[in-house]
């Protein structure tokens, strides 16, 4: 089996074949506009054979139903090559940008655009034989801009002083991880963060990496020497994505409130879901607002089909759900949510549940892709490696196929020595409904 710095050198050297557009990837709903790719980036055809794993082949979750007398049924499930290969060519890009991240969330902004939003953030540059330097920059949230071109920018913040920090800064010891979004009516792009606090070893800076700072990153197992501090709203321009402002969130019962938002065209509503997080046991959490501002009164579901304007009454509705995880519009008739499976710990697997309401009761899971990265006998080899908060991207969805995102990390020595370690991958599920 090829390694990932050899198969990156083959990358470098142009052994592959090229990425002819995006229209793979991304679609406009304004114009007919082709997606066509600028520079070099090519598909790694090899890694199909190396790390493809249909899902026919998968033991795991029987396909469900429940509330909504529906099957979800998988036809195909592959990694997602060109999605993969234009977030790798450009980690590999000399600009001193992403080079790596997580969280990892999409929308289409309105010009067409789109924004991929990540948590701790890696930047500067990677080396060719797919190494990171210990100083390289570490911040704990960023975004990145592709343009209609086809071309990506890395976006952060600035301090007063000029000097480059997350899109959302850090406020003395604390800072923030983003979650889900929405852009609204008034042309914003809104964003769900969660403020937490840490000791001096895992403050961003802003400057050099800090080992224990990803030592300690929200992944299965436990938040390290982390405190959720707060929820925030930030609102930020969806023209040229500058900060307008932050307010502060429903955060009276430790519930993080940004695993998803989604806007409801049909009920016009936004229902914000957020998590319980108990280590191994981790609790789903729904709210709405009126509208698409979800700076209006929250109203809470309470479990029993109500809602109530009270935090303290949000119900813990099913476990099983991630940290991060995505409740979106399937069709006229149904909602789906899509999960890394927490019932087992550091589950490979990715489920999808079925719902006939954005509340649930959703049917029992599906599997749709199994990872093949993590564990001592996953592509790597290497038992640090966890893939952790899948979840769909429903911007990019295309007719019957979705697109997964799910995250790496690995441990300090092994994301420098192998920076695709700590980045995201991407899978592209084809299904039906029976």
């Amino acid at each position: 089996m090829h390694s990932w710095n050899e198969l990156w050198r083959n990358v470098i050297a142009r052994t592959v074949p090229t990425v002819r557009d995006l229209s793979a990837v991304f679609k406009s709903e304004y114009d007919d506009t082709a997606f066509t790719l600028r520079g070099t980036a090519e598909s790694l055809s090899h890694v199909d054979q190396a790390g493809r794993r249909l899902i026919d082949s998968c033991d795991g979750p029987e396909v469900g139903s429940g509330a909504t007398g529906s099957r979800l049924r998988v036809i195909a499930a592959r990694p997602h090559h060109e999605l993969n290969t234009l977030l790798s060519k450009y980690a590999y890009s000399d600009d001193d940008g992403w080079t790596g991240g997580d969280s990892t969330y999409v929308r289409r902004l309105p010009d067409g655009r789109h924004v991929m939003m990540f948590s701790d953030t890696f930047l500067g540059r990677v080396a060719a034989d797919g190494t990171r330097v210990r100083e390289t920059p570490f911040v704990s949230n960023s975004f990145v801009v592709i343009e209609r071109s086809g071309e990506m920018r890395t976006v952060l913040g600035r301090t007063p002083g000029g000097q480059l920090r997350a899109v959302l800064p850090p406020e003395g010891d604390q800072f923030h991880w983003l979650g889900g979004s929405h852009v609204t009516r008034r042309n914003t792009l809104d964003v769900m963060f969660l403020r937490f606090t840490g000791d001096s070893r895992v403050t961003d800076t802003g400057g050099d990496f800090d080992a224990e700072r990803l030592r300690t990153a929200l992944i299965p197992g436990g938040q390290g020497e982390l405190e959720h501090r707060a929820n925030l709203l930030a609102r930020f321009d969806a023209r040229d994505l500058r900060l307008l402002d932050v307010t502060p969130m429903p955060s009276d019962t430790g519930v993080h409130w940004a695993s998803w938002v989604e806007h409801d065209p049909r009920t016009d509503h936004s229902y914000v879901y957020g998590v319980t997080d108990a280590g191994a046991d981790k609790y789903m959490h729904i709210a709405r607002v009126p509208g698409d501002d979800l700076r209006q009164q929250w109203e809470f579901f309470d479990g029993q089909g109500g809602w109530s304007p009270r935090e303290a009454d949000s119900a813990p509705l099913m476990s099983g759900v991630a940290n991060e995880y995505s409740v979106a519009r399937l069709d006229d008739k149904r909602f789906l949510l899509v999960t890394q499976d927490t019932t087992s710990p550091y589950s490979p697997d990715i489920v999808g549940y079925l719902s006939d309401s954005p509340t649930g009761p959703f049917t029992s899971p599906t599997l749709l892709y199994r990872t093949t990265e993590s564990g001592p006998l996953g592509f790597f080899g290497d038992g640090d490696v966890v893939v952790y908060n899948a979840h769909e991207q429903p911007d990019l969805r295309r007719g019957n196929e979705l697109t997964i995102t799910y995250n790496l990390n690995s441990s300090v020595q092994g994301v420098l020595d192998d920076s695709a370690k700590y980045r995201p991958n991407a899978v592209n599920v084809k299904f039906e409904l029976d």
